[in-house]
């Protein structure tokens, strides 16, 4: 009884027949015409388009290499990096009349940052009071022998013997003064250096100034005012960011591909511009293990904006240059969904948006992948103003309702 009710449906249906979609229904109808101008074509005269500045040329090729996009880091390039260390162990005193230090501060070279009070220990200070009476006791006794010498030589010399014991005395009493004159100024030459009498009072040694070793700023404090510290302890990071490198991992089987002679670009955060990047030609170890090679670039940072840790996108080139169609920026329009669009000129007084796939470019000019070929004729100033005369009508409309 079932396989009667199926074949009795089958027969209905080719009596009836099925009715097949109507394919150009499903296809979407262009908009009709707004204002006179279909969607996407503008209609101006020429003095239309002398009033709002439009301006028309030629798209031209140029060799374009096939760029990679590539994430990469800042980092601060060697030699542009120091730590100071406490040359001394004592107390950190900042430098007078300077005005608080902390991270950001900016330093020049050899400007004072601070200085060490020197820690003496009880053997220390023990020692350095034997060092004075030592010294003491030197000079005192070169003053003595000295005196001693001089009136011998002084007696010898007005007796005016000519033996040769007189002589050889003569020439040993010389001898003796001039070794206690020097005797008398190395120990003389200790003094500033050594505790004075009372030693209670005078055993605080003088301060070693602190100056920074380069032109930068502080990137790290790792000492605070009164702070005792070690021989060898860190006090302070100064990093030099007027340039930085881009540091970029590339795996080990693409580098081959990478020309070293061409240049890279960087986006920098934040903004629109993109800055051209020479690649540092000095190789870097890599870490064992690892299927990436680092590659560096160096970007000019005069005003500190960029920071080291931070994230740029690059492209890079790999491979041959191939000739593509290149247009000027100030000919791109962009729509409220991101797409970039031109006009193209399709008669003396009408324009076509075009879109187009773009491709790598600089700040002044761009590659387009698709949409444009060489020879056609866009509108490269004033493409703008071009877009709003073809939305005008819809703005219009809209202030009527």
């Amino acid at each position: 009884m079932r396989k009667k009710h199926v074949l009795l449906f089958l027969l209905l249906c080719v009596l009836a027949g099925c009715e097949r979609p109507n394919e150009e229904a499903s296809e979407i109808e262009e908009p009709p015409e707004q204002g006179g101008n279909n969607r996407g074509i503008v209609h101006l005269d020429q003095a239309a388009q002398a009033a709002i500045g439009i301006v028309t040329g030629k798209v031209t090729t140029s060799p374009q290499q096939e760029m990679w996009e590539r994430l990469g880091w800042l980092v601060v390039p060697p030699g542009q990096q120091s730590v100071v260390k406490a040359a001394a162990t004592g107390f950190y005193l900042p430098a007078t009349g300077e005005s608080k230090m902390t991270v950001g501060t900016a330093v020049s070279q050899d400007s004072p940052l601070g200085s060490l009070q020197i820690f003496l220990s009880p053997q220390e200070a023990a020692q350095l009071v034997v060092a004075k009476e030592e010294a003491d006791l030197v000079m005192n006794q070169a003053l003595v022998s000295l005196r001693l010498a001089e009136e011998q030589l002084d007696k010898l010399e007005r007796g005016g013997s000519t033996s040769i014991v007189a002589g050889k005395r003569l020439l040993e009493l010389k001898e003796i003064i001039e070794r206690n004159r020097v005797a008398y100024k190395e120990a003389q030459e200790k003094l500033p250096f050594l505790p004075s009498e009372p030693y209670a009072d005078s055993l605080n040694l003088k301060s070693v100034p602190v100056k920074s070793p380069l032109t930068g700023l502080i990137s790290t404090m790792h000492v605070v005012p009164r702070q005792l510290v070690v021989q060898g302890d860190p006090l302070w990071t100064i990093e030099d960011w007027t340039t930085l490198w881009i540091k970029v991992p590339i795996f080990e089987g693409d580098l081959p591909g990478i020309p070293p002679e061409s240049p890279a670009y960087a986006a920098l955060p934040g903004t629109l511009s993109v800055e051209q990047v020479e690649r540092v030609m000095h190789p870097q170890p890599t870490e064992p293990g690892r299927r990436t090679v680092d590659i560096y670039y160096r970007l000019k940072n005069p005003r500190g904006q960029l920071r080291p840790g931070q994230s740029l996108l690059m492209e890079i080139p790999h491979g041959k240059s191939e000739m593509r169609a290149t247009i000027p920026r100030s000919a791109l329009v962009w729509d409220g969904m991101g797409n970039a669009w031109v006009y193209l000129q399709i008669g003396p007084e009408r324009f076509r948006r075009q879109k187009v796939e773009l491709g790598f470019g600089d700040e002044k000019n761009v590659s387009i992948m698709r949409g444009l070929k060489q020879g056609e004729t866009i509108v490269t100033s004033g493409a703008q103003s071009l877009y709003g005369e073809e939305f005008k009508s819809d703005l219009q409309a809209e202030d009527d309702d």
